[in-house]
């Protein structure tokens, strides 16, 4: 059995609930905080003005002729009759802002290998009945419902640049895999990582596993 995170785990009731409906208000919930939660994001999805199309999308993008990336989109909306795609998030407080030397304001956790993904159009023929249009969204909007703050739309456009730093980093995984260097070190936050399962249920992961010294360090400790 698979041991899943407590943060992981709450937010996957809450998108249970956002998929399935929230459950009769005048019956409290057995789940009273993703219930909350749930209500929360529903309710920034109709002040905003999004028409859900579809949710819980299976979406396969086609990176290259030979990487293909599989996830599932939470929902596909119009937004002022313009096509985006949804993720729900929990968390415990808003997002950091940072500001570059130019001015720019960007958003950290918005900026990971999701975006790329789920910006990747489809195969032509895969969309089947929950996409009709000419062209695929270029807008992932992050709706963020912290258990600190005001529930929070951040929105990610669709980078060039991110896109080919996730072909890499696929082609790089994919090399260490082939050559059974995969995985090499053991970090310090690896128990909550999705990647988890993955990297130690791999045969013969220890022998990959290296641990180092932190500078000043008297004894050894996963970076």
């Amino acid at each position: 059995m698979v041991k899943v995170p407590t943060a992981m785990d709450f937010g996957i009731r809450v998108h249970r609930m956002l998929e399935a409906g929230l459950p009769n208000p005048h019956t409290p919930p057995a789940d009273l905080d993703a219930a909350e939660v749930a209500e929360r994001l529903l309710n920034l999805v109709e002040k905003a003005g999004y028409k859900i199309l579809a949710q819980e999308v299976r979406h396969l993008a086609p990176l290259t002729n030979d990487i293909q990336v599989f996830g599932v989109i939470d929902a596909i909306a119009e937004l002022d009759g313009e096509p985006v795609l949804i993720d729900f998030k929990t968390g415990a407080r808003q997002w950091k802002k940072w500001r570059t030397e130019a001015g720019e304001v960007f958003v950290p956790k918005a900026l990971g290998f999701q975006g790329p993904i789920y910006l990747t159009p489809p195969y032509p023929d895969s969309t089947g009945d929950y996409w009709k249009g000419e062209v695929w969204p270029g807008e992932l909007h992050y709706l963020l419902a912290p258990s600190e703050g005001p529930t929070t739309i951040y929105k990610y456009y669709e980078s060039t640049e991110d896109r080919q730093n996730l072909i890499r980093a696929c082609q790089m995984l994919k090399t260490a895999v082939d050559n059974g260097s995969f995985p090499l070190n053991r970090g310090w936050l690896c128990a909550d990582c999705d990647w988890m399962p993955a990297c130690y249920g791999t045969v013969g992961w220890q022998k990959h596993y290296v641990e180092r010294k932190q500078h000043g360090d008297t004894e050894a400790k996963p970076e």
